[in-house]
């Protein structure tokens, strides 16, 4: 999962991946400034 990624590189998931119905899946992660980004896939 690519949120792993986000924790490799220092990083924090403030959300694991969660449905957003037929839209797919999101995870919310933070960056190492505390930015706050969404993750989107379909499956």
């Amino acid at each position: 999962m690519e949120a792993a990624r986000v924790r490799d590189n220092g990083g924090q998931v403030f959300k694991e991946k969660f449905s957003i119905g037929q839209h797919g899946f999101i995870a919310l992660v933070t960056d190492t400034e505390g930015n706050m980004i969404g993750l989107h896939s379909m499956a």
